[in-house]
């Protein structure tokens, strides 16, 4: 079956929030994320959602270094070489978000490959309108290891200016904690991810953040709003991977409104759609699911 790129986006943001986003007067940040899923649509995006063709993007513009190294990449998981490579690794699906799995030992091979060819086999994005990723061809990769307390700094940009930066740490504990800064540093008392605990007081400025300002700024540059997420390793800045669409642009923190303020993007200028229909596969026993669940109300239209 197909449906149109709207509908999709309208009914996943009713089911997460209870609310359909407000796509031609966008205010909020999970309003314009939205707008941007519609009306920012580049080629671009494609290239830099895959994990792999990513790496090409960031190599053209930036020094060598920023990029960890691949063991290996296959179409299947199956067809991975485990024996050669190194005793901790991480593997990693280039096609969707979430499917990393850190290797430091090898006993728990068995459920990460039952997983990984779960993965493979979904195509990610159709049911939150993250277009770009069903026009992704998918592998799995082996990737260079880091050694932990490993800590994100996910940097929130447009057009090569920093907005936030999001700081995430302790995701090894299972509680992981966000706090917010500007580009200098500065802690903001703002709290963005309702799944992650607000900490006012981040960790200690790393020596590498002054290389992460000018890559976030570098690979900002062609796009509207792109998170650019790195890392400080080995007292350098490392590049993790780009994000389009946050959280689908479902975010539900009291502090969502000012994020919104806070992305101060040009939404008088929409780009051609060049991806507007979702073609969607359903096996039976999903459309009889769906067809028990809670009716969703008419929404308005947008005008295409």
């Amino acid at each position: 079956m197909a449906r149109q790129l709207v509908d999709v986006i309208n009914e996943y943001c009713y089911r997460q929030l209870g609310v359909f986003p407000n796509i031609e007067r966008p205010k909020g940040y999970n309003d314009k994320i939205n707008w941007l899923k519609l009306y920012d649509q580049m080629a671009d995006h494609v290239t830099c959602c895959n994990k792999l063709l990513a790496r090409a993007y960031v190599a053209e513009r930036c020094a060598p270094g920023c990029l960890l190294g691949i063991y290996q990449i296959s179409k299947s998981v199956d067809q991975i070489e485990f024996d050669v490579l190194p005793e901790r690794f991480v593997l990693k699906s280039n096609h969707d978000s979430g499917t990393v799995h850190v290797i430091t030992e090898r006993r728990g091979l068995r459920r990460v490959k039952r997983e990984i060819r779960r993965s493979l086999k979904r195509t990610y994005g159709l049911n939150t309108g993250e277009w770009a990723y069903s026009h992704i061809s998918p592998y799995v990769f082996a990737e260079e290891y880091m050694p932990g307390p490993i800590v994100d700094y996910k940097f929130h940009c447009s057009l090569g200016q920093i907005f936030w930066v999001q700081i995430i740490a302790d995701r090894a504990s299972g509680t992981p904690k966000e706090t917010i800064v500007d580009e200098h540093y500065t802690n903001l008392p703002l709290h963005m991810d309702h799944k992650m605990v607000h900490e006012p007081q981040g960790p200690p400025r790393p020596s590498s953040w002054g290389g992460m300002r000018a890559l976030a700024r570098k690979l900002s540059e062609p796009f509207r709003y792109v998170r650019v997420d790195l890392y400080h390793y080995q007292d350098r800045a490392v590049f993790g991977e780009l994000t389009f669409w946050p959280l689908a642009g479902c975010y539900k923190t009291k502090d969502e409104p000012v994020f919104g303020q806070m992305l101060d993007i040009d939404t008088c200028f929409k780009r051609p759609i060049i991806h507007d229909v979702v073609h969607k596969q359903r096996s039976l026993r999903r459309a009889i699911k769906d067809l028990t669940r809670k009716p969703i109300p008419h929404f308005p239209r947008t005008t295409l």
